[in-house]
């Protein structure tokens, strides 16, 4: 391995990339999809109790059509989210290679 240390790859897990992702620079739109994320998800399953417990054909229509849209929502929100943490964890490791290429630059030009 031509005598170079490598330097270890911090490997790290889903909920403390949630937490980066919840307390970095946009951590309040990340606090506020959390919130999105978690009304949307209790207004389906309230609208999956209502789907059920209705007797009315179009009363079950109503309360399908909030399951499938509340559903889509929260996805949408979740997807938000990962999009932000994939973000931080792909910066941390732009400057990564960045400082590998500067003490590689600076060990060469000697």
């Amino acid at each position: 391995m031509d005598g170079q240390r490598k330097e270890p790859v911090m490997a790290t897990g889903l909920w403390s990339e949630l937490g980066r992702a919840l307390r970095g620079p946009l951590g309040w739109v990340g606090r506020l999809a959390f919130a999105y994320i978690l009304l949307f998800f209790g207004l389906m399953v309230w609208c999956a109790i209502e789907l059920f417990a209705a007797e009315d054909t179009r009363d079950q229509i109503l309360f399908a059509v909030g399951v499938v849209l509340t559903f889509l929502i929260s996805a949408l929100c979740k997807l938000y989210l990962y999009m932000l943490m994939n973000r931080n964890a792909l910066e941390d490791r732009l400057e990564r290679i960045e400082k590998r290429l500067e003490t590689s630059a600076s060990g060469s030009g000697s």
